[in-house]
């Protein structure tokens, strides 16, 4: 809706300023135009009315003219834009992506608008995700969907009766509103209050934005190294003066945050072996005390 206001508005200043909208339209939604007075011009001939004549359509000269065919077309788009779906979610993939089953049996992949959660490698990824899951796994909900993104996903509002799903994964501290592509105050204003309570992925004050992550081309945590096999000998202590590069079922990867650990002991190894880690507040060798070592 805000889209198509911010449209008739450009338009409007266009013709005040003498310039044709046409120029902002695309060759197709002309076409249409055209098509429809074509048409409506057909209709008219057998009743022994006067066709109408679609030149005047896209003369220029015409100031009252050339609004009438903008609205044309914007009678156009908000019937090919304007769409809700209603149905079943039958999956969670992450905190901002899930599936719907609509009511006529089709499955459509749905990208929570306005909002960006935290990748699933990403620490709160799975916190973020489980938190979507809670709220409309297997849950009939309704869509307003905005538009589609590269990808063919429906992106939209997702509303569990009165409930705006979005808002409320910025409310947890379960996702950032998505500057590049938000303009609803409200969901800014949620982040806000949820960064300022700590709320969720708000632990960490040094928290990655999910563009930001992805933009550094981060793809996944490193692998956890597995311990020997039951059957495999155990190294001599004598073989090497120089220890291995990887200790325990942890290494040192650049981490540093407590938000970026899964465990109270991936925690305390990090503490231990790895450089400019910030994890011990108050410096009494215990970290992450108030979200896993407490």
């Amino acid at each position: 809706m805000k889209g198509t206001l911010a449209l008739f508005l450009i338009v409007t200043f266009t013709v005040y300023l003498d310039q044709d909208p046409e120029s902002l339209l695309s060759e197709n939604l002309q076409l249409s135009v055209q098509s429809l007075a074509q048409k409506w011009s057909a209709k008219m001939k057998p009743r022994g009315k006067k066709p109408l004549s679609i030149d005047p359509l896209f003369d220029s000269s015409c100031q009252g003219l050339k609004m009438l065919r903008f609205f044309l077309v914007l009678l156009l788009m908000t019937s090919a834009h304007a769409e809700t779906l209603s149905g079943h979610i039958i999956g969670v993939n992450d905190g901002d992506t899930a599936t719907l089953l609509t009511t006529d049996r089709k499955p459509v992949k749905i990208r929570l608008w306005q909002i960006d959660a935290p990748e699933r490698d990403q620490a709160f990824g799975e916190k973020s995700k489980q938190s979507l899951s809670d709220l409309i796994y297997r849950k009939d909900v309704t869509v307003q969907v905005d538009t589609q993104d590269q990808y063919g996903r429906s992106v939209g509002k997702v509303f569990v009766g009165g409930m705006d799903v979005n808002l409320e994964q910025i409310k947890r501290g379960m996702a950032w509103f998505y500057t590049q592509y938000g303009s609803d105050e409200k969901y800014r204003a949620a982040e806000r209050q949820a960064k300022a309570a700590k709320y969720g992925l708000w632990i960490d004050p040094a928290a990655e934005a999910p563009w930001q992550w992805r933009a550094s081309g981060k793809t996944s945590r490193p692998t956890a190294v597995n311990p020997p096999a039951a059957n495999q000998a155990a190294p001599s202590k004598t073989a090497t003066s120089n220890p291995p590069a990887v200790v325990s079922n942890y290494r040192c990867d650049g981490r540093q945050h407590c938000s970026q650990m899964s465990s109270c002991a991936e925690a305390t190894y990090f503490i231990q072996h790895c450089p400019n880690v910030k994890m011990d507040g108050n410096n009494d060798g215990i970290p992450c005390e108030k979200q896993w070592c407490k």
